[in-house]
């Protein structure tokens, strides 16, 4: 048997070890038809079609990627994407054409590149554009076909011949020792390698250095990157989708061949399923934090209602398979909302249908280079779809000031100084409670800020308070220590119309059946409202929208509460709400009180009252009491009560004793604690 030959017996075994899970989905999709369409015209696409680079022949492809100033296209034009798309269309056509552009794309790209031991990652970089993360995505892995997985299904079109796979199988060796030498230690790179490792390793002959490096790796891997509560170190759903279905693989082929060697805890790997279910919007999509994917050009083409049912349906496979489907943490019915502690990321949700309202609480822990510095975030989803949103990826190239702009504190749902961003300092969730009536998170950042050459000693506390079925109230205290500086409140929307009304402090959407009602309705300094949308001057109101990581921004209104003047130190109360078509007609109030602060929300026929004593220095202790705030007498940090006209339906303290309401006793308890009363 030749050697292509064996190298796709030794894939099908491998494949059937794990079943359906890592299969691959032949259906000519949209991506799969742009890119045998743009091959038939001697061109490569990038940036999702967007942009097409023409060849006279591909045979002349110069892998510096000269013709685009953009970091990304020359990692893609090393890492043969193209070859996949081939490979299937070739297995149902036997169009020897494509079996041609796979053989001269290899043959430029290896009359271009050799080895000699010395290399590093970051000399590779600089002379060529190529890297160790695509050198790994070059040579193939069981989710990505790249040379290997690609080629053997061409092996009977006459042009990969036996001194031209000898010569792909000797620069594979060169390419190996070179990930090997400078492997990644931490992140997605250092899975991506290893994994190439393994699956080089396995299926073409004398590499089995390669692949005893590779599976005591994962296995190292595996224990230091996968947090206790599931989540992935990156803190980044796209990242974790991929490690979470890499190490699925790994728990199946552990399963079918111990003697291999792994040692891949299923029970964690379930786990990573949980994050993938709660991380989702109820629209099956992803919730787009930090560098992930959402708002790129065929999240519908992908993520379907059959894609949904295809994720319970892997999900409840895998957890049953591994007998996992009993226990507790994984029954999710009835627990809509989550807290991943590890990861510091709330995803809060009233239901799992599409329907259903989600908010996002950004704590995210720093988890390197994919993060932004997006602490006290809140992201919303609404009735299908998401309202208040992350930007996501704007650009990877580092030039260009959308990848600054992308991951700045100001793009995102959060309060920050003028043109500075949050530090990699974390923050610190101080409250989290979570019923089926209310979501409350306290969390406070105390990092400081920096940009432009300068810094700011500074903190940022937010606390968030989600009434299902109405709305949230987010109030935000900043203090600037030794400096003053201007803030800004910022909410990013979706591409669409924005409606600013500056004379009553609010805005809402304008889409047919799912908007967002944001209001603000107290401050200590006074506030402009000003709505940016594609701007650049400064920069604001722009969205990942078409490319992910590729084309900078699409437009989109962002609304921002602005400080008139420098001050060192900002306040300012918010009311969040969803609604379908009709702006809703809202009535607020505040009142400061000696040791509290209380809002009180009316809407129809509910009326919300909150009222907080979280005071800067007092917050850890006893003293931090509400005491009385007009009608409401509490012993407590926080009280909250909710009315269905004049009847009391809900009410909620934190560590208290005694709540009361116009003199009528609500609680009153032995020892301190966390009460609620529900009708």
């Amino acid at each position: 048997m030749d050697i292509l030959s064996t190298v796709k017996s030794k894939m099908l075994e491998y494949e059937s070890w794990y079943g359906k899970f890592g299969e691959y989905t032949k259906e000519k999709t949209q991506s799969t038809k742009r890119w045998l369409d743009c091959l038939a015209q001697n061109k490569i696409p990038f940036n999702g079609g967007a942009t097409e680079v023409s060849y006279k022949s591909f045979k002349d492809i110069d892998f510096r990627g000269p013709e685009i100033n953009n970091q990304e296209w020359r990692a893609q034009l090393n890492r043969f994407f193209w070859l996949e798309p081939i490979a299937w269309e070739y297995e149902r056509t036997k169009d020897k054409r494509l079996a041609q552009i796979a053989r001269e794309t290899i043959e430029a790209w290896l009359d271009y590149r050799s080895y000699d031991g010395t290399e590093t990652n970051a000399s590779v970089w600089a002379t060529t554009g190529d890297n160790t993360l695509s050198t790994s995505i070059r040579l193939g892995q069981f989710n990505r076909r790249g040379w290997w997985g690609a080629v053997p299904y061409l092996n009977d079109s006459g042009y990969f011949g036996e001194a031209f796979v000898k010569r792909m199988l000797d620069s594979t060796e060169q390419q190996l020792r070179f990930m090997k030498n400078d492997i990644t230690p931490i992140g997605n790179w250092r899975i991506s390698q290893l994994d190439t490792m393994f699956f080089t390793g396995l299926c073409l002959p004398d590499l089995q250095e390669y692949l005893d490096f590779a599976v005591h790796n994962i296995n190292e891997t595996f224990q230091t990157q996968v947090h206790a509560d599931g989540s992935h170190e990156e803190h980044t759903a796209g990242y974790h989708d991929w490690m979470k279905n890499v190490f699925t693989r790994y728990c199946y082929v552990q399963k079918a061949r111990p003697d291999l060697g792994f040692d891949i805890d299923p029970y964690l790997t379930g786990k990573m399923w949980n994050y993938s279910l709660y991380m989702y919007a109820p629209d099956m999509k992803r919730t787009g934090l930090n560098d992930s994917g959402r708002w790129y050009e065929h999240a519908d083409e992908v993520v379907t209602k059959q894609g949904y049912e295809e994720f319970v349906n892997q999900r409840s496979e895998f957890l049953k398979d591994f007998n996992l489907d009993q226990l507790e943490e994984f029954k999710t019915d009835d627990k809509p909302s989550a807290y991943f502690d590890k990861a510091g990321q709330f995803f809060l949700k009233d239901g799992w249908d599409r329907s259903s309202t989600m908010f996002v609480f950004d704590a995210t822990l720093w988890g390197g280079g994919h993060c932004h510095r997006a602490r006290n975030a809140v992201n919303m989803y609404y009735n299908g779809k998401m309202l208040l949103i992350d930007p996501g990826t704007l650009n990877y190239e580092r030039s260009d000031p959308f990848c600054h702009y992308g991951r700045s504190t100001q793009s995102h749902n959060t309060l920050s100084p003028e043109d500075m961003s949050q530090t990699v300092n974390d923050a610190t969730v101080e409250k989290y409670y979570e019923d089926d009536r209310i979501s409350f998170i306290h969390c406070d950042y105390t990092g400081g800020y920096e940009g432009k050459g300068k810094s700011l000693a500074g903190s940022h506390r937010r606390t968030f308070l989600w009434v299902k079925g109405l709305g949230a109230i987010v109030h935000d205290g900043v203090i600037c220590y030794g400096g003053e500086s201007k803030f800004a409140s910022k909410w990013q929307s979706m591409p669409g119309e924005m409606i600013s009304l500056p004379e009553k402090q609010e805005v809402h959407t304008c889409f047919d059946d799912a908007n967002v009602f944001i209001k603000a309705y107290h401050t200590n300094v006074p506030v402009t409202q000003n709505i940016y949308c594609g701007s650049k001057d400064p920069y604001g109101g722009w969205v990942s929208y078409k490319g992910v990581g590729l084309r900078g921004g699409e437009p989109a209104p962002m609304l921002s509460f602005e400080t008139e003047d420098a001050t060192s130190r900002f306040e300012i109360g918010q009311w969040i709400m969803p609604y379908q078509k009709e702006k809703p007609e809202v009535e607020i109030s505040f009142k400061q009180y000696q040791t509290s602060k209380t809002v009180e929300i009316t809407y129809q026929d509910q009326k919300v009252i909150f009222s907080s004593s979280r005071i800067k220095g007092m917050e850890r202790g006893r003293l931090a009491q509400i005491a009385q705030a007009g009608d409401i007498y509490c012993d407590g940090k926080s009280a909250l009560l909710i009315f269905l006209g004049d009847r009391l339906t809900y009410a909620y303290a934190e560590e208290c004793k005694n709540l009361t309401y116009k003199g009528k006793t609500i609680f009153k308890k032995d020892k301190w604690g966390e009460h609620t009363f529900s009708e």
